[in-house]
């Protein structure tokens, strides 16, 4: 399943939005549908939001870093935190 909450942080770091995007609650309350899940999100942020077509094009990408991350952190116990603090850095650079 299309993970939309990274495709979105890989388009638009730090993205404002309101609503669940968890695998879970897609699969309870959409039906197993990711799509229909962003299809209802809230959109807050300033900058456009991305189409569906931009989500599916880029998942690709975005499961090729989630597959090297896992990887990285299964040799590595602290690769986790370092990525964790990417991604704030990302975030933080984004919201200024």
């Amino acid at each position: 399943m299309i993970d939309v909450a990274m495709c979105l942080d890989e388009l638009l770091p730090g993205a404002a939005y309101g609503g669940v995007l968890e695998e879970d609650y897609i699969i309870r309350h959409q039906g197993g549908n990711p799509q229909a899940a962003y299809k209802a999100l809230r959109w807050e942020d300033a900058r456009p939001q991305p189409s569906w077509v931009e989500i599916e094009a880029v998942w690709p990408e975005v499961e090729a870093k989630m597959t090297a991350d896992a990887s990285r952190e299964a040799r590595d116990p602290l690769a986790e935190i370092d990525t964790l603090k990417q991604r704030l850095d990302t975030m933080q650079r984004t919201a200024r």
